[in-house]
């Protein structure tokens, strides 16, 4: 057999390969959601074996195409980066409860009911049809792998570890424009980032992490030249995790195009395919609600000829509240128009490596990491100032943490640079940034174990005083109920913030219960109080680290008595203050 027909044969049994990997998946990810195709005809174990063979003929497929270029020196820095970030989130991880908002504790109870058996799983988190539960199904897979370990622990230890492959991702592409120096340069920003960065890669707020590792893994493996499928798939499974997903969508679709490789019709074809099997949740749950995920979309594109009208303004915006919060200027105390000159540094110096590598970026188009990072640098910034978020999004910027890829990769290119005129003057550029980043992550990290040791007093005080069921607001609910793994379970129906119910809980605690009704400000513990004296309801207060739990009840509460009581408070100009800003971010 010639040469030409071998290489042909082998293509061939690549894409058998990847085609059933992709239709495995697709089935069991099917059986394993009960979706429209298979609905509930096999169980957890058929599901399991399914997605098992899809796992099997995904690595025949790879193996086929060969895996990404990995040399030693890159493999050495990348495992050197991955452990200094692990030992710099050290007091994060060993005090998960800190990290945990009545927010992120939403999908953490997905994992707790996974975990102990509960299926099938939602592909997305009740109420919130934008958030995929990926991670969620991996901590309960942990948990069952792990019974000794507590969920909060393994919901943690699941953000970092897709955080670390995200870091690995930043530090391929900025190799394929600097070299292994600017790998380097551009992985140590990701171990060691600005207090915003390091917040939402932990505080399982938003799939942050999840979306940019496996969008960023996406664009990294187009540099391949390997076919579309496999960063077509990553990218799917990203924009199911976050529809934040859509910027590297956005990339792809405008690479694929500009870069003749990638222009035949069999390749946009396994792109597209791998895309749709990546993001075959988002259809199969979709089609069975309404199309509901595309409503964020439409309410996001409302008023299109007014918000243009205010894009300068929203760019001013971004570059001075945004940026210097984003890159830790914020945080350090640096005064505002000072912080907002210095904020502008890394985005800036993403524009001068794509001036200073404008032939590599033009030549190589898609295939090269200078190209791609300046799109989703664009991308983002374009997408994100004319949309409405820009407006409710300035001060806590979490819909631009992806140019963090972009700006990394510029900083390493950036240091390989300075670093070949003078070796000392680029350790001393490093340097001074990581000291920043420093200034205001060791406070957020010192201040994780007393956070926990006030959840736990809180958790401990419950249970001396056999709680085991109650009311509170949703900032308190969701995330107690998570951190006591089950053992106090507080139904977020007494407001004042009403936006999550969890329905098996408030079905527990409607009834069992409730044992306590739980406030963490002073004015809406004194309008219960008047309410349950007027009811005629006597009681026990306790009060704990600035939480008010009222117990011990003469007879049973109903929710429906409870009503608008914090209106009353409101009414009389009482304390509305929330307790504390939200600590984990």
């Amino acid at each position: 057999m010639g040469e030409s027909a071998r290489d042909a044969a082998t293509r061939a049994g690549r894409g058998a390969a990847a085609a059933c990997a992709l239709a495995l998946w697709v089935l069991g990810l099917d059986a394993w959601f009960h979706g429209p195709i298979l609905h509930d005809r096999l169980g957890p174990p058929g599901a399991f074996l399914l997605l098992l063979a899809a796992v099997v003929a995904a690595v025949t497929a790879l193996r086929a195409a060969g895996g990404p270029h990995m040399t030693r020196a890159f493999a050495a820095a990348a495992a050197g980066v991955c452990l200094v970030a692990t030992v710099v989130r050290l007091p994060a991880l060993a005090a998960p409860g800190s990290l945990i908002s009545s927010d992120s504790a939403v999908a953490g109870i997905i994992a707790q009911e996974l975990r102990a058996g509960q299926l099938p799983p939602p592909i997305y988190a009740p109420g919130f049809p934008y958030e995929g539960t990926l991670k969620a199904q991996l901590t309960a897979l942990l948990g069952r792998l792990m019974p000794g370990v507590g969920t909060p622990l393994l919901y943690a230890v699941c953000s970092h570890l897709f955080y670390l492959s995200w870091t690995v991702a930043v530090m391929l592409l900025a190799r394929d424009v600097g070299g292994i120096r600017a790998a380097l340069g551009a992985g140590l920003f990701m171990a060691v980032p600005p207090r915003f960065l390091m917040a939402f890669s932990l505080n399982n707020v938003g799939q942050y992490p999840e979306v940019n590792a496996l969008g960023t893994l996406g664009l990294a493996l187009l540099m391949r030249n390997q076919g579309l499928v496999l960063p077509g798939f990553l990218i799917g499974l990203a924009v199911w995790q976050q529809l934040l997903g859509v910027y590297f969508v956005a990339v792809a679709a405008l690479a694929v195009p500009l870069t003749p490789e990638w222009r035949r019709a069999r390749r946009v074809a396994g792109g597209l395919a791998g895309f749709l099997a990546g993001s075959y949740p988002i259809w199969a749950w979709n089609a069975e609600h309404g199309w509901a995920t595309l409503d964020f979309f439409r309410r996001g594109s409302k008023q299109p000829a007014e918000r243009l009208a205010g894009l300068p303004d929203r760019l001013a915006q971004v570059a001075a509240v945004s940026f210097p919060k984003m890159f830790g200027l914020t945080d350090a105390g640096v005064p505002a128009v000072v912080a907002t000159a210095l904020g502008l540094a890394l985005p800036l110096l993403v524009l001068i490596m794509l001036w200073a590598r404008r032939r590599e970026a033009l030549e190589g188009r898609g295939r090269r990491a200078v190209f791609l990072a300046g799109l989703l640098f664009a991308i983002v910034i374009a997408i994100f100032s004319a949309s409405k978020f820009s407006y409710r999004g300035l001060r806590r910027p979490r819909y631009l943490i992806p140019i963090y890829t972009s700006t990394a990769v510029a900083l390493g290119w950036g240091l390989d640079a300075l670093a070949r005129r003078s070796r000392r003057a680029a350790a001393a550029a490093a340097l001074g940034l990581l000291g920043l980043d420093a200034a205001g992550l060791v406070p957020w990290l010192r201040g994780r174990a007393p956070l926990q040791a006030t959840d736990e007093a809180f958790l401990q005080k419950a249970q001396e005083l056999g709680i085991r069921t109650g009311y509170t607001g949703f900032g308190i609910g969701p995330r107690f109920s998570f951190l006591s793994e089950g053992r106090l379970i507080l139904s977020g129906e007494l407001g004042p913030d009403v936006s999550w119910v969890h329905g098996a809980h408030a079905e527990r605690v409607r009834t069992a219960g409730p044992d306590a009704l739980v406030v963490d400000q002073p004015g809406l513990a004194r309008a219960l109080e008047r309410r349950l004296d007027a009811l005629g309801v006597r009681h026990e207060r306790t009060d704990v680290d600035g939480f008010t739990i009222l117990h011990r009840f003469s007879r049973r509460v109903a929710l429906e008595e409870l009503s608008g009581y914090d209106t009353e408070e409101r009414h009389e100009g009482g304390d509305q203050d929330e307790r504390v800003e939200d600590t984990t971010n």
